[in-house]
């Protein structure tokens, strides 16, 4: 990593965190010429995140915002926006940590997510899940 400060190519990290509520890493880095401090925060690609298969054959990248979009409507209307979308980056973790990327179905994204929702918000989750076939009554 270059340095923000001097330009050096040539940078450490002294302190390394991962985020437990977004794919991300943050770092703290010392410059090894002019030793400044900096932090920086890496997330994954979004062009190499895994691709979801759909039922009638297409696929398609997965998608912490489109998943937020599904989930929003059914979160409590007094519930800020955010938290749809901190809801479904948590979801797309457990998704991403549980499962193997190349056999990744938007059947076992509905079942993580509905299994996220049920932590935090269960009558978001029983519409969510009846939504997609989760539960049955």
């Amino acid at each position: 990593m270059q340095c923000l400060h001097c330009q050096h190519p040539k940078t450490s990290v002294t302190n390394s965190r991962g985020s437990t509520q977004q794919p991300s890493v943050w770092r703290r880095r010392r410059c090894q010429q002019c030793g400044a401090v900096f932090t920086t925060r890496e997330e994954p690609d979004p062009e190499q995140m895994p691709t979801v298969h759909q039922s009638d054959g297409s696929s398609t990248p997965l998608d912490a915002f489109r998943l937020a979009l599904s989930i929003n409507p059914l979160i409590d209307s007094s519930t800020p926006p955010k938290h749809a979308y901190e809801l479904a980056k948590t979801a797309t973790i457990d998704i991403l940590t549980t499962s193997a990327a190349s056999k990744l179905t938007s059947e076992h994204v509905a079942e993580a997510t509905y299994k996220i929702l049920l932590r935090y918000d269960k009558r978001a989750a029983m519409q969510y899940g009846a939504k997609y076939n989760l539960i049955k009554f």
